[in-house]
């Protein structure tokens, strides 16, 4: 299955309107991205790091936007364009809100296995000279005669990593 990514070009400030919009359409699950909140985690977790990524900072300057999706079928061109015209009535009613410029672009996204599809970049952990940590769904060749620890890194064992 296919989905279609739609993402609305907003401001920070009209985040919470075109989200409460959006439900009133009847959209019930959306993710969003907001400049001003990036930039208060930052300050606020200052004391934490000594380094932020500019290519990081670079795509985060200027987004605030939501995303939302839509399963890619015959009626999701007709659910777009709906969609649009919603958007330009809602600039309509509320010209002096915040909104941004309500931009709708849209990609397509392949289905993706998502419960499963971390467990990827999982591998065996040594650790010391005599033990590897193992995750359950892996059955690796004799690692030096290691004794093998098999855990559930999604479950109530973490991942493995820590001391």
């Amino acid at each position: 299955m296919q989905w279609l990514e739609l993402t609305i070009q907003t401001s920070s400030g009209g985040l919470t309107m075109l989200e409460d919009r959006l439900t009133a359409l009847g959209f019930d699950s959306f993710q969003e991205d907001d400049e001003q909140e990036f930039h208060t985690f930052l300050e606020d977790t200052r004391p934490y790091w000594n380094y932020v990524d500019e290519e990081l900072m670079q795509s985060m300057s200027g987004k605030s936007q939501v995303r939302l999706y839509l399963e890619q079928n015959a009626a999701a061109p007709e659910t777009v364009a709906w969609l649009q015209d919603e958007l330009a009535a809602f600039r309509a009613a509320f010209p002096d809100a915040p909104l941004g410029s309500l931009a709708l672009s849209a990609r397509t996204l392949d289905e993706t296995d998502w419960e499963n599809s971390w467990k990827q970049y999982y591998r065996p952990i040594p650790i010391g000279r005599r033990l590897l940590i193992v995750p359950q769904w892996m059955d690796p060749k004799d690692q030096d005669g290691r004794l093998q620890v098999r855990l559930d890194p999604g479950m109530m064992f973490g991942t493995g990593d820590h001391a």
